[in-house]
């Protein structure tokens, strides 16, 4: 099968990251708490969807399903009800959930996605299995989900959190694996408002610019403003 670059057609995205996201691939989606990490994901998902009727299986790890579901419905998409209805499939394996748990939930997941009915995978949040489970119990299941998806048409999204007031230690793993990183920050613009800035980190194939871009997560979904020069900013 090809290898790859597909358009998210988020606005803004693809020109600041290359094009798209890589199919097949890995897509790893890291930063603060809030800065729009799974609207990123929702709206990617429903633009698929919608304009290619592509099918998402997702994974939430951080937040009960039926809560994820109350927060998609807030969006202003058009067709939410056909997205939700017929193209988007939950599953949610809470983080304090006991290991031998989650692990049947992702063999079930990964058992849907072998059989060719989904064109896209997102695990939501990769640091939510930090906090409860021990490293070789991470690196195990980070395992089973490279050796499924790797050579199938499929795109895969994971996501990791930065956290804002502590310090957590994910895998490693996943930044080298990936094609496509993207982080998402805090920034403080000029002592006068808090902005979300996105850096474009890496594309396996394709050219970024590695330039800083602020982005607006609000009902509209995920959309890129514009590019940030770095004078405009100090962190947080």
């Amino acid at each position: 099968m090809p290898y790859r670059v597909i358009p998210t057609e988020i606005p803004g995205l693809d020109k600041a990251i290359g094009g798209g996201f890589t199919r097949p691939g890995l897509v790893y989606i890291v930063g603060h708490p809030g800065t729009g990490k799974t609207i990123m994901c929702i709206h990617y998902a429903y633009n698929r969807a919608i304009k290619h009727g592509e099918k998402t299986k997702y994974l939430t790890l951080s937040e009960p399903k039926d809560l994820l579901i109350q927060r998609i419905k807030l969006l202003k998409f058009d067709k939410l009800d056909e997205f939700l209805n017929e193209y988007l499939s939950l599953e949610e394996a809470m983080p304090l959930a006991e290991y031998r748990v989650i692990i049947s939930v992702i063999e079930h997941i990964l058992e849907d996605i072998s059989k060719g009915e989904y064109a896209n995978l997102i695990i939501d949040s990769l640091s939510s299995l930090v906090r409860g489970l021990s490293p070789q119990e991470v690196a195990n299941i980070l395992q089973m989900i490279f050796k499924e998806v790797t050579g199938k048409d499929i795109t895969t999204i994971i996501v990791g959190e930065i956290p804002l007031f502590a310090e957590i230690k994910l895998p490693g793993v996943e930044e080298f694996m990936a094609d496509v990183v993207i982080r998402l920050d805090y920034i403080d613009i000029h002592g006068e408002r808090l902005a979300v800035r996105m850096t474009p980190i890496k594309m396996r194939i394709g050219a970024i610019d590695r330039k800083y871009y602020e982005v607006a997560v609000d009902e509209r979904g995920f959309n890129v403003v514009g590019e940030l020069p770095s004078r405009a900013f100090g962190t947080i």
